[in-house]
């Protein structure tokens, strides 16, 4: 996945530039000329891309606990099964 890709990502979850920016120690008109297809540092691209993985990570451990947590009330609501034989 190359940067564009991630922050285009990044921007779908609800960061924005700024915020980007200010976590990957950059500046948001920096991220914007990225966000269009500029080329980056090395660095800057390796903090997009952590940043990244992070938050993608933390939005699947979270759609994970939610669909554990509804996960009792999808189904047969607690009847129960019966085979014939």
């Amino acid at each position: 996945m190359n940067v564009k890709s991630m922050l285009a990502s990044l921007f779908q979850l609800g960061l924005s530039q700024a915020e980007i920016a200010a976590l990957c120690g950059s500046t948001q008109p920096t991220i914007s000329r990225a966000a269009n297809g500029a080329m980056v540092r090395y660095e800057l691209g390796k903090a997009i891309e952590d940043i990244y993985l992070k938050e993608t990570k933390a939005l699947g451990a979270a759609q994970s606990l939610a669909q554990s947590s509804l996960g009792g009330l999808s189904g047969d609501y607690g009847s129960t099964h019966s085979t014939s034989d």
